[in-house]
């Protein structure tokens, strides 16, 4: 039966891609998970939970600010120039990166200008000194270089995926290096910050200069003289996806962005700091799953778009399977092993934190199981649905949190992840099988239509 299976799944000619993308993209995702790692190391053995709670809220104000502000366009760009090229259209394609491109540039400047005054209103939340509240106003000031959505859209419809693995492996590389540096010259806090602007300005601008290089390369790179006029007529639904999508990107990050700053309003910032090593692990656990939602979009759009329901559907539940029973072996061997890995990493001031890790990467866990459903119901066509679920999970992810954290203390942030993943999966699930079962799509062959058999 598991060679019958593993038979099927590697005689399908987009699952081979898949495979191909993959191989790039996951070994990379392992080093630069690695790498975060060791950085992370450095960093708690330096600063302590004290010194990383209060880096953890520098970042995740920063971030969420941009987060709910700033309208990441590139999976929009996916989805529609994808479209455009499967149709020959090249004048489209460039349109619509234009209108990408733009979208990057004002919502960065937006988010960017919000961030950096607000802190003169929120700064004592979260008991940060003039000397925090000035690292906190430099690494605000770097979103005004948020810039990689639309060059990351832009690498990944050319299947650029192996140039993307090179770029986060070579960043990840130099954080380290930095992390290290800093903590034998004894840097404390402002070094790290430093770090921190480093790191977000490569990560934004090198995905941008190498994809503008890839315009030129496949002869779309005269995109400025295009005029808007026909955009939205020549791509029906535009603008709804595009809020659609964000709205659910920034309904859902809103649980991992300001968690951190309600946790450290409600307990402080050693609490924070605990419950930032758990987060840590559990993303760089959440990466290794990332490589597959990047590379799967493109492929099962182009599936979706030709009306091949019935293969779009046998690849994304055997991705999701085959994703799931990895997530939990790997969550089992973690769980036996966790205070070991803890104490050895971090040090003994860390190891209150082993219960918050072991949650946290349940979640991560359950997260990775439905690690293709997000791209599955945007190129169905489902995004509104998408955002409905994630609203109503965000909802009760976000009324239970304060209750949880009160009752629990920081694992009760954790264990409101887990809550959210459950209720997300399981309305995602729903709505994929009830849109894509058989009886829904009717095959037409010539004159006949007949019910679509599936590969197994």
């Amino acid at each position: 039966m598991i060679r019958e299976f593993w038979k099927k799944t590697s005689s399908d000619d987009v699952l081979r891609r898949l495979v191909h993308n993959l191989t790039y993209l996951f070994s990379a995702n392992m080093i630069v998970a690695g790498l975060g790692m060791l950085t992370l190391v450095v960093m708690a053995r330096s600063l302590g939970p004290t010194g990383l709670g209060i880096l953890a809220l520098i970042e995740a104000y920063a971030r969420s600010v941009d987060r709910v502000l700033r309208f990441e366009p590139w999976q929009t760009l996916v989805r529609y120039g994808t479209n455009a090229l499967e149709k020959g259209d090249d004048t489209e394609f460039r349109r619509l990166v234009k209108y990408s491109t733009l979208f990057d540039l004002g919502g960065a400047a937006l988010a960017a200008s919000v961030a950096l005054i607000g802190l003169f209103f929120v700064a004592n939340w979260f008991d940060l000194g003039d000397e925090s509240q000035t690292m906190a106003m430099v690494f605000a000031a770097t979103m005004y270089f948020a810039l990689s959505s639309t060059p990351t859209a832009i690498l990944r419809i050319f299947d650029k995926f192996r140039l993307l693995s090179k770029l986060a492996v070579v960043i990840a590389t130099i954080r380290l290096l930095m992390a290290v540096t800093v903590w034998q010259l004894g840097g404390g806090l402002w070094g790290f910050v430093i770090i921190l602007v480093i790191h977000q300005l490569l990560e934004q601008l090198l995905p941008l200069i190498f994809a503008w290089r890839e315009l030129r390369i496949q002869g779309q790179s005269h995109v400025w003289h295009l005029p808007f006029q026909g955009l939205l007529k020549y791509n029906q639904g535009l603008l709804k996806f595009l809020l659609n999508v964000n709205i659910n990107v920034i309904a859902r990050t809103s649980t991992q962005r300001f968690d951190v700053l309600i946790l450290g309003a409600l307990l402080g910032p050693a609490a924070v700091g605990l419950y930032q090593l758990a987060k840590r692990i559990g993303v760089a656990a959440q990466r290794l799953g990332r490589p597959l939602q990047q590379a799967v979009y493109p492929d099962i759009a182009r599936l979706w778009a030709r009306g091949e329901v019935s293969r779009f559907r046998w690849i994304v539940l055997r991705v999701n399977l085959i994703m799931g029973s990895v997530a939990l072996i790997a969550f089992v061997i973690l769980a036996a092993n966790m205070e070991f890995i803890v104490r050895l990493a971090f040090g003994d001031a860390f190891v209150p934190s082993v219960p918050i890790v072991i949650v946290q990467v349940l979640a991560t866990t359950i997260l990775l199981t439905g690690n293709t459903m997000n791209p599955a119901l945007m190129s169905m066509g489902e995004d509104h649905r998408l955002v409905r679920i994630t609203l109503v999970a965000t909802a009760v992810f976000f009324i239970a949190f304060a209750p949880l954290v009160l009752t629990f203390g920081p694992i009760g942030a954790s264990i409101g992840h887990v809550l959210f993943n459950t209720l997300w999966l399981a309305g995602c699930l729903w709505v994929f099988l009830a849109r894509t079962h058989p009886r829904n799509h009717p095959v037409v062959t010539g004159t006949e239509t007949r019910q679509p058999e599936h590969p197994e």
